[in-house]
């Protein structure tokens, strides 16, 4: 439950409380948010601590990796700012304990050292993910790359530009966000990120060009550190021929959609992706699937053969041109992949509505990085106790916060130790509770 009390258990048709141990605690009443113990343990459990310090994530003083940890739960434990950070903290014995005491000048200090290569951080993450059986990414996954803006009001921070938001069809001021994101079966996580910079004596709309370039190198961090995948998926503004030849050469293969005025050679004729979608007379109906579609194999000049799927959905006022250089495979599953695409979105919304991906106030871009790095592990980490713990895949960010971390709790010491008696009334966290000790049992 939110913020109900604790039942206590022993009267006639109530459960006893659940009860799950606590290390490294002093002797403490309550706490709001009793889910902090298992984002802890999985965070231990994935070995970050270990991976901050080989990055050289270190500091006087504070503990750094208590320091990354509270980042991490930040959104989490409905803190938008690092002022109420330090309030949870002070506040709350729990949070106090798992995060340390903190400090709002030691928080922003900590974003913003210089010697932390806070995106470089994130591919030594990915690559430590790929040892963990949880998270490691599987041949049959897929790779997205996309990009959204985090749109600010400041006119301080550090390299804010004006951008074109294709949604409000208006300018805005913030920062064009390149992200790699990674999917399948079981879950998906984002690998890396990259910000867009600003190039002295280029227009602004003509800034993007580095998208490509950024693209690029997410995706040879992602196969420098093991990251396997069935393909590479990404819109018509990344179908750049530097791109495609960059995919040739890690061995990945990609599904995009190409513009309009795309040219082709197709039958020995040089035609333009608009002309392939007015050949009426070549598409076939799969009303199963609401649509058209015909297929059929090309060439790209400067690139090469490729294959080309043409579909026009049922209300749709144009077909697209979908372009893959996968080889034997139908025409049904190139556009099942490319569909997958859309699995980044929730990712863009959950992480600027609860996972803080736009809840930064920092005004230099070192502190920029450190706030976006820590944002993304904190999907990670969501991520990570859907794997730990089966009883809360399933659940949006905003579903957890509120019935597995925002959840009311008595601390208790007894028999030497630190108690958490939980409310059976906010089932989610017994579950996984629960889970935690039939797993504690069986090793």
């Amino acid at each position: 439950m939110a913020n109900g009390g604790i039942s206590q258990g022993g009267a006639k048709g109530k459960r006893p409380p659940r009860r799950v141990v606590v290390r490294q605690l002093r002797l403490f009443h309550h706490t709001r948010y009793a889910g902090v113990a298992l984002l802890q343990r999985a965070w231990e459990a994935l070995g970050l601590p270990a991976v901050l310090t080989a990055a050289g994530i270190v500091r006087r003083g504070h503990s750094a990796a208590a320091l990354a940890f509270a980042q991490v739960v930040k959104p989490l434990v409905e803190a938008r700012s690092q002022q109420q950070l330090v309030a949870r903290c002070a506040g709350d014995e729990l949070v106090g304990a798992a995060c340390g005491p903190l400090s709002q000048p030691a928080c922003s200090r900590f974003l913003n050292t210089a010697r932390f290569a806070w995106p470089a951080l994130t591919a030594r993450i990915t690559a430590h993910l790929q040892t963990r059986r949880e998270l490691r990414t599987r041949p049959s996954g897929l790779l997205i790359l996309d990009d959204t803006i985090l749109e600010k009001a400041g006119r301080a921070m550090e390299g804010l530009q004006k951008l074109y938001d294709t949604a409000k069809q208006r300018f805005v001021r913030g920062y064009a966000l390149v992200t790699l994101y990674y999917t399948d079966a079981r879950g998906a996580y984002p690998l890396g990120y990259r910000l867009t910079r600003r190039r002295r004596g280029r227009p602004a709309r003509k800034a993007p060009r580095g998208k490509i370039a950024l693209a690029i190198a997410l995706l040879q961090e992602a196969r420098a550190a093991g990251v396997r995948a069935r393909a590479v998926v990404f819109d018509a503004w990344y179908c750049a021929l530097t791109l495609l030849h960059t995919c040739d050469a890690l061995g990945l293969p990609f599904v995009t959609r190409a513009r309009s005025s795309r040219c082709f050679v197709v039958d020995g004729r040089r035609v333009t992706a608009r002309t392939l979608t007015r050949r009426r007379s070549r598409f076939r109906a799969y009303p199963r699937r609401g649509l058209r579609a015909y297929w059929t194999p090309a060439t790209l000049p400067g690139y090469g053969a490729v294959t080309l799927v043409i579909v026009h959905r049922a209300g749709a006022r144009r077909a697209q041109v979908l372009v893959t250089n996968l080889r034997r495979i139908d025409w049904a599953e190139i556009l099942t992949l490319y569909e997958r695409r859309w699995a980044i979105e929730p990712f863009f919304r959950e992480g600027k509505q609860d996972l803080g991906l736009n809840a930064f106030h920092e005004r230099r871009l070192q502190g920029i990085e450190g706030a976006l790095t820590f944002a993304c592990l904190t999907a990670v980490l969501l991520t990570a106790l859907a794997r730990l713990y089966p009883a809360t895949r399933g659940y949006t960010a905003l579903a957890l916060r509120a019935q597995l971390v925002a959840v009311t709790a008595m601390l208790v010491y007894t028999a030497d130790r630190l108690e958490l008696l939980t409310d059976p009334r906010a089932p989610l966290l017994a579950i996984a509770m629960a889970e935690t000790r039939r797993r504690r049992a069986s090793s």
